[in-house]
């Protein structure tokens, strides 16, 4: 049995869907005959300049001020950061290494998958994210490695090329990317994989709530607002919007200190903390998802919830995501889910003609996923 290990965004990773998309990979490969563990990078240690001493003085005092000024967001955040580690405690992983030590590895696996998330995101471009520490004799690949760009300049062509032509397979989850990638190096066959949370149907999701989370989290009829952008407008729009639907409009809460005094103002809206697995269960049981999230989107097709993509940056943003939701719903043929506005007249039901393909599309995505994953950690 071939050993594996996974690197994404796994250690100390806050967001959903990060965390999600990482226990379906490992979930999926050990389906699949692999033994595999989530390697636990400590990713703040690969950066240059990085000074252990600085940075624990700023962050301590950084820390005390966040404590001072919006200490009802710490402590729910705090009380999330608790659900997410002990989610994440569940998932097999390696001990906790950095970049001084993640080379030790390389005595552990046999193979190294490099994704999913936005490991590749120029933003946060890093040598060991990009395979640096693997050895020439082990068998290097990538899993739906996000990029998150609609292009890439001459010099961060020159950046990732020489790291990409070290690796065996190489899949990414945009379509942009797979073209400008296989026009700039053609030798690669860079190839277009689902993010990991396609890979497990609908009911080994709905078994994850039933182990890890309470019944139903909220009784009354609801739409679940998940945000991670600071357009102010879209959540007071979703608010409207669920109103003149006689629903509730709930928010999953406290990601941005941005919107400590927006979330003060509305606290009959929010969530309150909820870990991985309750945020699931807030999506199972939703009338509808309004959000400007990739997983925001994704999670509402496996459950089949109508839902709607308000956009989170300009297009003339040149550090825009929005290609990672543009190419999910181009994938699903439901680009008219993105908009910038909502109101009365926007229809939130998917037809049975729609949601039949979603069922047909997302069996393709999971059985292309685990095809390419078997044909690339067996042989």
């Amino acid at each position: 049995m071939k050993r594996i290990g996974i690197l994404t965004l796994y250690y100390q990773n806050y967001n959903y869907g990060g965390l999600l998309q990482a226990y379906a990979l490992q979930h999926t490969i050990e389906g699949i005959g692999g033994r595999a563990l989530q390697i636990s990078y400590a990713l703040e240690t690969g950066y240059p300049r990085y000074s252990p001493i600085k940075y624990r003085m700023r962050k301590c005092a950084a820390q005390l001020i966040h404590l001072i000024r919006f200490r009802g967001w710490e402590i729910e955040r705090l009380k999330r950061s608790v659900l997410f580690n002990k989610f994440a405690e569940m998932i097999p992983h390696t001990r906790m290494v950095n970049a001084k030590n993640i080379g030790d590895l390389n005595g552990c696996f046999d193979c190294f998958v490099f994704g999913s998330d936005q490991i590749w995101n120029p933003i946060g471009w890093q040598p060991i994210l990009l395979g640096s520490f693997v050895s020439d004799r082990k068998y290097l690949m990538s899993y739906a490695a996000s990029i998150a760009r609609d292009s890439l300049s001459n010099g961060e062509y020159d950046f990732i090329g020489k790291f990409l032509k070290r690796f065996d397979r190489i899949s990414v989850r945009e379509i942009n990317a797979v073209n400008y990638l296989n026009k700039k190096f053609p030798e690669l066959n860079v190839c277009l994989m689902p993010d990991p949370v396609f890979l497990l149907s609908r009911e080994e999701w709905e078994k994850v709530i039933s182990d890890y989370s309470k019944d139903r989290m909220y009784n009354e009829r609801y739409i679940l607002c998940y945000f991670l952008g600071r357009n102010e407008e879209n959540r007071d729009n979703a608010i409207r919007y669920a109103e003149a639907l006689n629903m509730k409009a709930l928010f999953v809460s406290h990601f941005e200190k941005a919107f400590f005094n927006w979330e003060k103002r509305h606290l009959e809206n929010l969530t309150g903390s909820c870990g991985p697995a309750d945020f699931l269960n807030y999506i199972y049981y939703a009338e509808m998802i309004i959000t400007d999230s990739f997983h925001g989107a994704v999670f509402s097709l496996i459950f089949e919830k109508p839902f709607y993509v308000m956009r989170r940056f300009l297009d003339s943003d040149k550090n825009s995501m929005n290609s990672r939701v543009v190419s999910l719903l181009q994938s699903f043929d439901l680009e008219q889910r993105l908009v910038d506005e909502l109101d009365v007249k926007t229809p939130y039901e998917i037809s049975n003609r729609e949601m039949e393909h979603i069922r047909e599309i997302k069996i393709n995505f999971r059985d292309n996923g685990i095809e390419y994953l078997q044909n690339s950690i067996q042989p």
